[in-house]
């Protein structure tokens, strides 16, 4: 990360710093450690950044992961005031929405749910990405997923995550798969035995990914999943 610092000093790019920072956060957020996640970048541009409603997403996100529900409910609220008006439909808004998704799955927010479920559903299959592609979430499939589990749109869950799964490309698919198994055991809970073996097997292999891959605190979540579900 030093010598990309460097590189993009030389290389006169403004966003330089920028993207190394988004690539430290974004690292945290796949790990699944979101203590480690650093929002002195966030704070600064909610509070001089054009895009500010964009970084509130992700602030959104990160708060309902550290479990402070009450301050993440109050930034999703915010970027939802008056039908997602101070969204700007721009190269941020995709990553946003996803962002939000996160929030909402984790608040079990069916409400917001069912709203960005229908922002995103047309980009099924796509990738989102922030910061010029520098960082990616993933498929759109992952996180229609986790909508529609929150919405309680069972069959609908399972479908998005299957697709998550084989639709990852190349380059992204081992981690891709840890995060797209991982929420297995939300759809099936309280499902018949077949899809609750099914969510056992996934959660194994989210596991196993994870542990390789060294996503630690991804790996936390899953155990705690994987009792929740064998109960």
């Amino acid at each position: 990360m030093g010598q990309a610092r460097i590189d993009g000093g030389r290389a006169a790019d403004r966003n330089a710093e920028l993207f190394c920072e988004m690539l430290v956060t974004g690292e945290a957020m796949l790990r699944g450690s979101m203590d480690e996640a650093d929002t002195t970048l966030l704070q600064d541009k909610l509070a001089h950044s054009p895009a500010a409603m964009s970084w509130r997403s992700a602030l959104a996100w990160i708060r309902a992961a550290e479990g402070r529900d009450d301050d993440a409910r109050r930034e999703l609220a915010s970027v939802a005031h008056d039908g997602y008006a101070g969204l700007r439909f721009d190269a941020n808004w995709l990553n946003a929405v996803g962002e939000l998704a996160e929030a909402c799955r984790l608040l079990a927010d069916r409400d917001r749910a069912a709203e960005l479920y229908a922002f995103l559903e047309p980009y099924a299959g796509r990738n989102l990405v922030a910061g010029r592609a520098v960082a990616s979430y993933g498929v759109a499939d992952r996180h229609l997923g986790l909508l529609a589990a929150t919405m309680g749109r069972h069959a609908d869950a399972i479908r998005h995550l299957e697709q998550a799964i084989t639709g990852i490309g190349v380059g992204l698919r081992a981690l891709g798969c840890a995060h797209s198994r991982e929420p297995w055991g939300d759809p099936a809970r309280g499902r018949d035995a077949s899809q609750a073996e099914r969510a056992r097997d996934e959660l194994a292999r989210a596991a196993a990914d994870a542990r390789r891959l060294e996503l630690t605190g991804l790996e936390r979540r899953i155990a705690r999943r994987a009792g929740s579900t064998a109960a």
